[in-house]
């Protein structure tokens, strides 16, 4: 990832989801406030205005691959 560059890097919805669920289910304190602090930063800074939809189409081609 370091040798890409930034403007050329996305996030899909379901990635985002995932980092953002794993910070909203740890015990409340400050490890969760420090992970959520650091994938809003990520987040927005690395990937603002690149992130992918997990649509229909995703799904189907998901399934696809899965069944391949």
């Amino acid at each position: 990832m370091d040798e890409q560059p930034t403007q050329r890097l996305f996030v899909t919805a379901v990635a985002e989801a995932a980092i953002r669920a794993g910070a909203a289910i740890l015990p409340e304190g400050a490890r969760r406030r420090g992970l959520a602090d650091t994938a809003d930063r990520t987040l927005g800074f690395l990937f603002a205005g690149r992130f992918l939809p997990f649509d229909s189409n995703a799904v189907r081609a998901q399934a696809d691959i899965f069944a391949a």
